[in-house]
């Protein structure tokens, strides 16, 4: 008769137990989902040739009373002019609220094309966080690199020669 008690209080102690926990679960599926989204992607200083290239991605969050606590990935990859030329550069940032922005500020960037460069920011590219909308976590930016090595030009108008005496 004991063991049939002690089987009855455990398995009234695991129904109550199941219950609270499927009540969590359900609390959980009711939370709104947040949608990340990249609103701007910049090189703030501009691009030039070479490995000294920050680029800047302001991500926020669409949906009202959603978030995420942790980090979120987000991921630059830098397309050259030739597409199958691609560098990936990866940093997190912080979760956010509804309208919350944060900035991925990506340094150390790349450049190998001489004319252009597709910048193309990806927010959570693993699909960690489960988003309302998974298909507007990607922006492309396509950005002209500035010429550093020019020689200077000649002027159009002669120099004055010197006065002969």
């Amino acid at each position: 008769m004991k063991k049939f008690f002690q089987a009855a209080t455990l398995i009234a102690l695991l129904s109550v137990f199941g219950l609270t926990l499927a009540e969590e679960e359900k609390k959980e599926e009711d939370k709104p989902k947040p949608d990340y989204f990249c609103i701007d992607v910049c090189s703030p200083e501009g691009v030039v040739q070479g490995g000294d290239n920050k680029v800047r991605a302001l991500i926020t969050n669409l949906v009202k009373d959603s978030r995420v606590e942790g980090k979120i990935k987000v991921e630059l990859v830098v397309i050259q002019a030739d597409p199958t030329v691609r560098d990936s550069y990866f940093l997190e940032i912080d979760a956010m609220a509804h309208k919350d922005k944060k900035e991925a500020l990506f340094t150390g960037v790349q450049v190998k094309n001489p004319d252009y460069v597709k910048l193309l920011v990806i927010v959570d590219p693993e699909k960690v966080v489960e988003e309302a909308n998974e298909d507007n976590n990607r922006r492309l930016h396509k950005a002209w690199v500035k010429k550093t090595d020019v020689p200077p030009q000649p002027s159009a108008s002669p120099s004055p020669e010197p006065a002969q005496e």
